[in-house]
């Protein structure tokens, strides 16, 4: 999907989004690294949702 285009989002609007998955990102690196971890696939399932929330 083209979040860009659907969303009309501009270039800074998609600067900051990618920014934050990069967060994202990192937060999910850390927390799979401890016991009782979320799942691999919830990853893209919350980004996902993210998206489709803005």
């Amino acid at each position: 999907m083209d979040y860009q285009a659907e969303y009309g989002l501009s270039e800074d609007d998609i600067k900051f989004i990618d920014e934050n998955i990069q967060e994202a990102n990192n937060i999910f690196a850390e927390i799979s690294k401890k016991t009782n971890t979320i799942k691999e696939n919830c990853e893209s399932t919350a980004i996902e949702e993210y998206l489709n929330s803005l």
